[in-house]
C-alpha cells in the first residue's frame, strides 16, 4: 500500500460545523485547564472514593475526572484580558458581549470540571445568564450545540453549563478527583491531568503574586537547564523574554511570569518563543503511525533546546520547503538497507518483535476522506532505544543506501506509507528544525483522547 508524503501543516485546520462545536467546549477545557500545571504522579491514584463533597461539579463529569478550575475573574490578570477580548469581539462581529445583556468584565468567578470521555460542568458566576450565552454563542449555534448534549441554564447568581457526549450517570468518582481539588488550592487555579495511569502528567495553574505554571512528569525537571541556557541566549535580544523565568522544583519545571504583564509584552513573547524555542504542529496524515496518529498535536522544541539530535529521536525537518515529521536512523557514514525482514544498520539488523498482529488505525486520503487501515505493530531496537512500528506489507522496494557528511537518515515509523530518506534521500542535518517532545492535543472519534496527551512519542 503505497501512501502519500506525511508531514506537518501548522496552519492547517478541520472545517465543517462539528469543529465549532468541539472548539466551543474546548475553549472552556483550554481556558479553564488548559493553562494549569502538573504535578508529580506516576500512578492512577487507585480505587472510586465520593468527591460530591469536595465539588458537585466533580462528580457531574463522572467517574473519571480529568481536570478542575477555579478562576477568580475579577483579578486585574483576567478582568484586563475579558476587558480586552471584548472589545476584539466587538470589532471582529460589529457587536460585542455589552449588546447580548452582559459585559465580559462583570463576570466573577468560572468553576468548571472536565471528565472522559469529554464531560463538562461549569458554573459562571457574575451579570450573565442562560439568554446571555446564547446570544453570544448564536441561537442557531446554541440549537445545535443542544443536540449535542450541550444544556445552559439559570442558576443563583449567574449560569451553569454542562456537556456529556456519553450520558451514561456514574454514582462515585476515582480518588483522583480528591487530587484535583488539593492542588487546586489557591484563589485562582487550574489542574489537567493527562496521558495513561502509567505515565501521567499533570498541569497546573495559578495565579497569586505571579502566573504560574508547573509540568510534573517524566523528564521535565531535566530540561531546566538547557531552556535557560537557551532563554540567556535570547534575552540578550529580546527584553520581553525576560519576562519569563524557569526553575525546577521537586522535579518538576515550574514557569512564572508577572501577575499581570502587558498584552504587547504577551504577544512579543509568544512569538519569540514559536520562533525560536517551542512550537506546536498537527499531524495530517499517518506516515508516523502508531506513535503519532492523524489530527495529533505536537510541541517541539528548537534552537538551542533541540540538543544534540541522536538516533531514535523523532524530529521536525524542512525538505522542498515542506516541514515533515520523521524518526532519525542513522548519522554520517553509517549504511543503511532495507530487507524483507527488516532494516539492517552498518551490517547488523535490528531485533524486533510483534507487538500487535492486528492493529487499526486511521489514515488520511488527499480527498480528506478518513478510511480505516490494518497492520501489524512491531517493536524495534536502535541501540538502546526502542519504539513502535507499523507494518502493513513486504517493503516497497528494499536497497541500501550511506548517509554523507552533514546528513541524516529518518524514516517515518509506519513503514509502507511514508515518503522519506529511502526514497528522497538523506537530509542536511541545518535542515532539522526541531526535535518533537510531547503530544499536547490527541482526539479520537471527535473526543479528546486523554491517555495520548502528555505522552513522549519515543
Amino acid at each position: 500500500m503505497r501512501g502519500g508524503p506525511a508531514g506537518l501543516d501548522g496552519t492547517a485546520a478541520p472545517t465543517g460545523y462539528s469543529v465549532r462545536v468541539r472548539a466551543t467546549l474546548l475553549v472552556l477545557v483550554i481556558a479553564a485547564c488548559g493553562r494549569g500545571s502538573p504535578s508529580s504522579s506516576t500512578s492512577d491514584p487507585g480505587g472510586p472514593a465520593d468527591v460530591s463533597a469536595l465539588s458537585p461539579l466533580l462528580a457531574a463529569v463522572g467517574p473519571a475526572p480529568r481536570g478542575f478550575a477555579s478562576l477568580v475573574l475579577t483579578d486585574p490578570a483576567f478582568h484586563d484580558q475579558l476587558t480586552q477580548l471584548q472589545a476584539a469581539l466587538r470589532a471582529q462581529l460589529g457587536s460585542g458581549s455589552g449588546d447580548c445583556g452582559t459585559a465580559l468584565s462583570r463576570l466573577e468567578r468560572l468553576r468548571i470540571a472536565v471528565g472522559e470521555p469529554l464531560r463538562i460542568a461549569a458554573e459562571l458566576d457574575g451579570q450573565i445568564d442562560a439568554r446571555a450565552v446564547a446570544c453570544l454563542l448564536g441561537e442557531a449555534d446554541v440549537a445545535t450545540l443542544a443536540r449535542s448534549g450541550l444544556v445552559l441554564r439559570d442558576r443563583p447568581g449567574g449560569v451553569a453549563i454542562e456537556y456529556q457526549a456519553d450520558r451514561g450517570q456514574a454514582e462515585r468518582a476515582r480518588r483522583v478527583g480528591g487530587e484535583l481539588m488539593r492542588r487546586c488550592g489557591s484563589p485562582s487555579c487550574a489542574v489537567l491531568m493527562l496521558g495513561p495511569a502509567s505515565a501521567r502528567l499533570w498541569v497546573q495553574y495559578e495565579l497569586d503574586q505571579t502566573m504560574r505554571m508547573t509540568l510534573s512528569g517524566p523528564s521535565f525537571g531535566h530540561a531546566v537547564s538547557a531552556a535557560n541556557a537557551a532563554l540567556d541566549a535570547l534575552r540578550k535580544d529580546n527584553p520581553a523574554m525576560g519576562l519569563l523565568t524557569l526553575r525546577e522544583q521537586h522535579g518538576d519545571l515550574v514557569a512564572e511570569l508577572p501577575k499581570a504583564p502587558s498584552s504587547l509584552e504577551m504577544v512579543f513573547l509568544a512569538l519569540t518563543l514559536r520562533g525560536r524555542m517551542l512550537e506546536a504542529f498537527k499531524i495530517p496524515s499517518s506516515s508516523m503511525a502508531p506513535t503519532v496518529l492523524v489530527d495529533d498535536h505536537l510541541f517541539i522544541v528548537k534552537g538551542a533546546l533541540t540538543g544534540e539530535v541522536v538516533p531514535g529521536d523523532v524530529l521536525v525537518y524542512k525538505q522542498d520547503d515542506v516541514q515533515w515529521i520523521k524518526r532519525y536512523i542513522a548519522g554520517p557514514g553509517q549504511t543503511i538497507a532495507e530487507t524483507d525482514t527488516g532494516l539492517v544498520i552498518d551490517g547488523q539488523p535490528l531485533a524486533t518483535e510483534v507487538v500487535d498482529p492486528n492493529y487499526r488505525y486511521r489514515d488520511g486520503e488527499k480527498s480528506l476522506r478518513i478510511v480505516e487501515r490494518t497492520g501489524t505493530v512491531v517493536r524495534e531496537h536502535l541501540g538502546a532505544r526502542s519504539y513502535l512500528t507499523l507494518r502493513t506489507g513486504p517493503p516497497r522496494q528494499t536497497g541500501s543506501w550511506t548517509v554523507p557528511a552533514g546528513h541524516v537518515f529518518l524514516i517515518g515509523d509506519n513503514r509502507n506509507n511514508s515518503n522519506d530518506s529511502r526514497y528522497v534521500g538523506p537530509t542536511r542535518k541545518e535542515n532539522v528544525v526541531g526535535r518533537a517532545v510531547f503530544t499536547w492535543l490527541a482526539y479520537r472519534d471527535g473526543v479528546p483522547d486523554w491517555d495520548r496527551m502528555g505522552v513522549s512519542p519515543e
